[in-house]
């Protein structure tokens, strides 16, 4: 016997005890049976959960047959029974018998929350054979049951009122078909979708929340999808968006789709699809152009290209871009984690931009560890880490090349840019229309911010983007491999004093460092000397750059200057390797002495190279040269009559 014969069987003989048909979940349960299914198989199939089939519907669903068919049933004793009823032409089991007789037994109808959808009425109309009896009217629906099976749970929202009073009017004003709710990592978009979700069900026929984390393709969720309003359309990709948008149509449906950036391409500029994942345009434009009366909302990092074309004020497709909470909500939360709140407060919000989830983080931290104290933590200058981080660098993992690279030099150059000076500072040879799209993407994406001053656009970064931006430098030019610091004191040098022994270079490619040569991080341990040191550096940043710095000090009379050498090669074929070489002022001092030279020597002796600072330097450095696997040089710091001098082989 075919499963859909054993489905046509119950159900008649349900219909003539109880008056009704089989509901969804019954006839998943029965067909999931029928295939030796088990109730988690079941669940992975159909849009139920494993609890609501095994423990509300199961039960309930064999005492419903054993009285419908006057015999003991069970999910292991089902096939059997049905056969043998069958085969015997037991009253219950006629395939013709009549869908208009009246129940053959006064049972009280139990109430149930499903229906038979419109496409399992059809089938039935069509398959039924044809007699002379009436058949009688049905009342077809979809699942009415809001489906949270993918949804977050609910939690409190500080300070999203506005947001709220607007995405209620969207979706009131019979004129918005797509909404993108939009903004960095943390800010709320889920929990905002998830709590307009709940305040809006009763105005919807049917509510449905999905996830894209997992990354479905088009056919997957759209399947998902019409499981829940419309089980039995199922054909071609453009066939299953048609569906939707005919269900859309038919029944007034609200549909959250939460983090679709996860099948958005990172590395590229924003609203660029991932390989397969570009059917996902199709579906996009054709909710938010189409004519229905259901809405799509969905969360995101950014936008997808088509949805920026299309949004706008007037238009079926609303973006509302989500920034941090206002300092009053942030307070009460705030308050509500366990801190006391007082001029500091507010001061702690601004630093985080009122980024909720950054906020409950450091809430934590305060508690935790300085018992409640906000000030005392602002004391400490550390903004961007741990976990805080991690909310940053998902968006930041997501930039294109160029975008990464507009945001390192307006941290390097700390203050807002125009255009022309960003074009001016950048390493790569990019036209200004290439800059305006990036720009533009890093704006869609919500990283920067812009003003105007005397006529011109100025650029900028938040606070808690800047000191991530400014940490991840750091990473990049100290090396991830590069240890940690050494507290050793310098040594103190007199005149013409040398070091004896040569640094063999080679031996850095294996991490293998003499003694005295340390990593970069302690030239980044001021607050005030990191952006200096950084755009001095800059150039020096990746893993395939070896680089190591050695303090010193020398004197001048009854000075003394702390000076920092700073050696860095990288090999750009099997024997040749570039070199660079750089003096920075360690310790407190912001810039170098007036008048230290810096000098390449040959292996005879010979000065090939000068270089002299000037009392604001942060920095002087020889030009970048190149050397061949066991040739030798020497570099030579001067400062009146007192010299340092380092020998290498490479």
């Amino acid at each position: 016997m075919e499963v859909d014969t054993a489905l046509k069987l119950v159900d008649n003989a349900v219909f003539n005890k109880l008056g009704r048909h089989l509901s969804g979940p019954e006839e998943t349960i029965l067909r999931g049976t029928w295939e030796g299914m088990t109730y988690e198989q079941m669940a992975e199939n159909s849009q139920y959960s494993l609890n609501y089939l095994m423990r509300d519907i199961g039960p309930k669903f064999w005492r419903i047959l054993s009285v419908a068919l006057a015999e003991n049933i069970t999910k292991t004793n089902l096939r059997t029974v049905l056969a043998r009823q069958f085969k015997s032409g037991l009253g219950n089991l006629s395939v013709a018998a009549s869908w208009g007789a009246a129940p053959t037994a006064t049972l009280v109808k139990e109430v149930d929350p499903f229906v038979i959808s419109r496409d399992i009425a059809n089938w039935r109309r069509k398959k039924e054979p044809k007699n002379n009896f009436k058949q009688p009217e049905e009342t077809v629906a979809v699942d009415h049951a809001p489906d949270w099976n993918e949804a977050p749970s609910l939690s409190n929202l500080y300070g999203r009122e506005q947001e709220l009073e607007q995405l209620k009017n969207w979706l009131k004003d019979g004129n918005t078909n797509l909404i993108t709710i939009q903004g960095l990592v943390g800010s709320g978009k889920t929990a905002l979708a998830r709590q307009i979700a709940e305040e809006m069900q009763e105005e919807f026929d049917v509510v449905v929340w999905r996830s894209l984390n997992r990354m479905p393709s088009l056919t997957e969720l759209l399947v998902k999808l019409l499981r829940k309003l419309s089980p039995s359309s199922f054909g071609t990709q453009n066939d299953l968006i048609s569906y939707l948008i005919d269900a859309m149509r038919e029944y007034r449906c609200l549909i959250i789709l939460d983090g679709l950036e996860d099948i958005l391409q990172p590395g590229q500029l924003s609203g660029t699809y991932q390989p397969n994942y570009q059917e996902y345009a199709e579906l996009f434009r054709r909710v938010g152009q189409e004519s229905h009366q259901s809405c799509m909302i969905v969360t995101t990092l950014e936008n997808p290209k088509e949805v920026s074309f299309l949004a706008g004020e007037q238009a079926k497709v609303k973006t509302l871009p989500l920034t941090g909470i206002d300092v009053d909500a942030a307070q009460t939360m705030l308050q509500q984690e366990g801190l006391e709140i007082n001029p500091s407060g507010a001061a702690l919000i601004n630093r985080y931009q009122g980024n909720p989830s950054a906020l409950k983080l450091i809430a934590r931290i305060i508690r935790e560890l300085f018992h409640g104290n906000v000030a005392e933590f602002l004391a400490h200058e550390a903004l961007v880490f741990g976990d805080i981080s991690k909310l940053i660098d998902k968006a930041w993992q997501r930039l294109s090349p160029l975008e990464q690279e507009i945001l390192n030099w307006l941290v390097i150059e700390g203050k807002p840019m125009t255009l022309g000076e960003i074009q001016q500072d950048l390493t790569l040879n990019v036209s200004q229309g290439e800059l305006l799209e990036a720009l533009i993407s890093i704006r869609h994406r919500g990283l920067i911010a812009s003003e105007t001053a005397e006529g011109k656009s100025l650029f900028s970064l938040p606070t808690i983007v800047t000191e991530y931006v400014a940490n991840h430098l750091i990473g990049q030019i100290s090396g991830e491999n590069s240890g940690i610091t050494s507290t050793e004191e310098s040594i103190e040098l007199s005149l013409s004093n040398s070091n004896p022994a040569f640094v063999n270079l080679s031996k850095w490619s294996r991490h293998n460092f003499e003694a005295g040569w340390q990593p970069l991080e302690s030239l980044f341990t001021s607050p005030a000397k990191i952006l200096p040191s950084l755009r001095s550096t800059y150039p020096l940043r990746g893993d395939d750059t070896i680089k190591r710095c050695k303090y010193f000090r020398l004197n001048k009379g009854s000075e003394t200057a702390e000076l920092a050498l700073l050696v860095a090669i990288n090999n750009d074929s099997r024997n040749k390797y570039n070199i660079r070489v750089q003096i920075h002022p360690w310790g407190d001092a912001m810039h170098l002495p007036d008048s230290v030279s810096l000098s390449l020597l040959n292996e005879a002796g010979q000065v090939l190279r000068t270089v002299t600072s000037n009392a604001q330097d942060n920095c002087i450095q020889l030009p970048l040269f190149r050397g061949e696997t066991g040739e030798k040089f020497s570099v030579q710091i001067n400062w009146g009559e007192s010299t340092m001098q380092e020998d290498f082989s490479i």
